[in-house]
């Protein structure tokens, strides 16, 4: 719980000192993003899930025919 409280805590403080970095930055230098300040940021690769035709039907879709078949 500590570990949470504790990352919460520097989220706050990484988007605060990004809106300062923000502010003061001129315009040909690039924006600050919060992640780049936050010592204990992971980004999550997000992993795209092999979805078949008959799952797509079982949720409701509709297949769609192509166009000139008849």
């Amino acid at each position: 719980m500590a570990k949470g409280r504790q990352h919460e805590n520097w989220t706050h403080t990484a988007n605060v000192m990004a809106t300062l970095a923000n502010i003061h930055r001129s315009e040909d230098s690039d924006v600050v993003l919060w992640e780049h300040l936050h010592p204990q940021y992971e980004p999550i690769a997000a992993e795209v899930p092999e979805v078949t035709t008959e799952q797509l039907i079982a949720m409701g879709f509709k297949p769609v025919k192509p166009e000139g078949s008849q």
